[in-house]
């Protein structure tokens, strides 16, 4: 059965009344018998677990019904039901007769109040949507879950003469369970697993949360913000809650617990309501300070009590500690900006990290992709593009977003595009670092705009000049075929008629001479005809015309050809490709001794390759490149590609040629 998400809302709605109730209900018993009976205070941290936690959870789950991370803080409401069993277990106690059930109350408050040991583990992995960071996670999550189940098992049926200090025994105690192991299972089993949760697994969960929200973008970021700062408040007031009286004490702790919800809430509602980066910011360094100093005091002083008098110690080492605080203030916050929100204002540090992110980069384009990933790691931003100035993209990173800041892109006083940067909220305005740090990024895109496009007129350029020599190729072959060919065959036809009639033997001989010269010079004709453009390439196309390579010499000689579909390709590419994988084939069988050659053409990348492998003796030590070395190189450098030459895997010679699809220069 798939309950709907009517129905899960009306649960959620139905658990909060009921943990309001309950609170309510113990609240009335301790007014109404706190004059006749000794009861403990009610725990205002108790309350707010009880009640403000439930609020928290209904309100996450009445806009996403099937976010567990509402479903976690929904499972405080059972610190309603241990509030409730604890005043009536007290009041039983006090007063034999005046409630019933006392059993069943005495030991719902022996483990209701557990499950809320889980929160901190598990709230800062859910949150906000209630998926996982990673699948990582998902054995961080059994093991909480497990360790959870292992802490209410034995809270529920351990043998406890005195139950959380009320002076009845739980009912369900099961001796047998124990009896059998030894006697420090239990308490092991318990304490254990609470404090794995406690000291383990939620400095885990927490540190994947200042993880999660370095990363993350928009409203995410800021909701994860906002859990940060309620957790880290938490933290520090309920540690605070161990250095002052009861009372005071008591009011930190609820407190503290009171923040996580608000906090929640605030994340849910109005998560744009302050600038909570700053607040978190503030709070994180001041926490990391105060901690410091508190830990240096007292190791300084236990040190001057050990090995000095310690009299008037601690005012002296007061002063130390204050005056080391004040002047590490300024470089513990620079460091807690820097690892929490990177360079949002730090201009310089941007700067810099663009231009170490843009100096790798081999050309323009790459250039540009650099700066707009290191600009939105840098920033944290959800959303960074470059436009050119018709509009269009010319490099972009992250999603796009609703609200969007501009910055004009300028080079040597003409606009060449737009930096558009996504801000991480729609209401939020960047800061005026964030903008002076953009504007000099925008310059450097500007420098980097005109370099490309100086290098796309280059490439336009480049491309023209091979186009305009294929096509004078073209005309040549086919003026030399057409034309200078047949007319060089016909006066050799005319010399040899004119050799049959002459009388003279020593004329007829020098008509024989001239007409075989001329029949050389034909075929003179004939092999630049096919070098300006192969016959099979221009008749059969590039793929017949390889796989023609394929070849068998007496048996000895196997030559295997293997070509992948290909596109219609430039014509410049097909006689490339066919002159160096001919050119590679040709020195495996004169020069190599191979007997097996394998020659293989396809499309990766954007680009074509050539790889002709062969079984033969290998290169000679030291390379002399020779004619054929070199024109293939050529060939490949000419398109933009390269030509690498030298051993193969398994021995013999390995050719291989990467030619651009996109002719660059």
């Amino acid at each position: 059965m798939r309950w709907t998400d009517l129905q899960l809302r009306a649960v959620a709605v139905a658990v909060t009344v009921a943990a309001f109730l309950l609170t309510a209900a113990a609240a009335a018993l301790h007014l109404r018998w706190d004059d006749q009976v000794e009861l403990q205070p009610l725990a205002a941290g108790d309350v707010v677990l009880a009640v403000m936690y439930p609020a928290a959870g209904l309100l996450v789950l009445w806009h996403r019904p099937r976010n567990p991370a509402g479903w976690v803080l929904l499972s405080a409401a059972l610190v309603s039901v241990s509030v409730l069993s604890h005043q009536w277990s007290e009041i039983a106690l006090a007063e034999p007769g005046s409630l019933p059930l006392v059993g069943a109350a005495i030991w719902f408050s022996a483990w209701t109040f557990v499950p809320y040991w889980a929160q901190p583990s598990l709230l800062p992995v859910l949150f906000p949507d209630g998926r996982l960071p990673s699948a990582a996670w998902r054995r961080y999550l059994q093991v909480v879950l497990g360790l959870l189940a292992v802490l209410v098992l034995t809270a529920m049926f351990k043998a406890d003469e005195d139950v959380e200090g009320l002076g009845g025994s739980n009912p369900l105690g099961a001796y047998w369970l124990f009896e059998r192991l030894p006697p420090a299972v239990g308490p092991v089993l318990q304490y254990g697993s609470g404090l794995l949760l406690w000291l383990v697994c939620s400095p885990v969960a927490v540190a994947g949360l200042l993880r999660r929200q370095r990363t993350a973008t928009g409203v995410e970021r800021t909701q994860l913000q906002w859990l940060l700062l309620g957790l880290i408040g938490c933290v520090v007031l309920t540690v605070g809650d161990f250095t002052l009286g009861e009372k005071a004490g008591e009011v930190l702790f609820a407190t503290g617990f009171a923040l996580v919800p608000i906090s929640v809430s605030v994340a849910v509602l109005r998560h744009g309501l302050f600038d909570v980066e700053v607040v978190v910011n503030r709070t994180i360094a001041y926490a990391l300070l105060t901690g410091t100093s508190l830990l240096a005091y007292v190791v300084l002083v236990a040190v001057a009590t050990r090995y000095g008098s310690g009299d008037g110690a601690g005012p002296v080492v007061a002063a130390l500690v204050v005056a080391a605080a004040a002047s590490g203030r300024s470089r513990l916050q620079r460091l807690v900006d820097r690892r929490l929100f990177g360079a949002r204002r730090d201009p310089y540090a941007l700067v810099q990290q663009v231009g170490e992110s843009t100096a790798a980069a081999a050309a323009p384009g790459e250039a540009l992709h650099a700066l707009v990933d290191a600009v939105r790691s840098a920033l944290r931003l959800p959303f960074v593009q470059v436009l050119d100035d018709a509009g269009d993209s010319v490099s972009r990173s992250g999603q796009p977003v609703v609200g969007t800041h501009v910055v004009p892109v300028q080079h040597a006083g003409r606009r060449l595009g737009t930096l558009v940067v996504g801000r991480r909220s729609r209401r939020e305005r960047l800061l005026p670092a964030e903008a002076s740090a953009l504007s000099d990024v925008a310059r450097r895109a500007g420098a980097l705009l005109a370099a490309q496009r100086l290098d796309l007129d280059l490439e336009r350029s480049y491309a023209q000049v091979l186009e305009v020599r294929e096509q004078e190729r073209r005309r040549l072959r086919r003026d030399l075929h057409d034309g200078v060919g047949p007319s060089l065959a016909g006066v050799a036809l005319q010399l040899e008629s004119l050799s049959a009639r002459l009388s003279e033997p020593a004329l007829a001989a020098r008509a024989d001479h001239a007409r075989e010269r001329l029949l050389s010079v034909v075929s003179d004709v004939r092999r630049l005809v096919d070098g300006l453009r192969p016959e099979e390439v221009e008749q059969q196309g590039l793929a017949t015309a390889l796989r023609r390579l394929a070849t068998d010499e007496d048996d000895r000689v196997r030559v295997a050809v293997q070509v992948d579909p290909l596109p219609l390709l430039p014509s410049e590419l097909e006689v490339a490709a066919y002159r160096i994988a001919g050119e590679a084939v040709t020195n495996a069988l004169r020069h190599a001794g191979a007997r097996v050659v394998h020659v293989a053409v396809r499309l990766a990348d954007d680009a074509l390759l050539v790889d002709v492998r062969d079984d033969g003796g290998g290169l000679p030590v030291p390379v002399q490149p020779g004619v054929g070395l070199q024109s293939m190189q050529e060939r490949a450098t000419e398109l933009g590609g390269h030509c690498d030459v030298g051993p193969g895997t398994d021995g013999g010679t390995r050719v291989l040629a990467r030619l651009p699809l996109q002719r660059r220069p």
